[in-house]
């Protein structure tokens, strides 16, 4: 984990999310999608085979470790800054939604290039009083 050098903004929230707090998926449908939680990740065919195959080594490299977690260093169980394809789904998005699947309960989508978080209005209150106090 890197070095803070300066906290830009912080607010403090709930420690569960109102939406998938405990969801876990991967599909496929008109690409990749890994749901973790309330973050979905979006990934082209090339993306999730890289990433399939990292996840397999690095966790039998961590096996052969006999699993220390948490370690006082880092390791790397795969090779750091390892380089991507440039084809990407997103890669100039950042946007905000309204999801509409309950009248009473509106889902915010806020979507960051290939993430998409899922937000409940308080959340996304939340979140721009973060962006709002920022010092920059």
């Amino acid at each position: 984990m890197g070095h803070v050098d300066k906290m830009l903004s912080e607010v403090k929230t709930s420690d569960k999310t109102r939406y998938y707090n405990d969801f876990f998926s991967i599909e496929v449908c008109e690409n990749f999608h890994i749901h973790w939680r309330n973050t979905r990740l979006q990934l082209t065919s090339e993306e999730f085979k890289i990433l399939s195959e990292a996840m397999n080594e690095a966790y039998t490299r961590w096996e052969l470790l006999r699993k220390p977690y948490p370690y006082p260093e880092t390791i790397y169980l795969i090779k750091p800054w390892s380089v991507l394809p440039n084809e990407q789904l997103f890669k100039n998005e950042i946007s905000v939604e309204q999801q509409v699947k309950n009248p009473n309960l509106p889902e915010i989508h806020f979507h960051y290039k290939n993430v998409r978080i899922d937000l409940s209005l308080e959340e996304l209150r939340e979140l721009k009083k973060l962006f709002t106090e920022m010092k920059i």
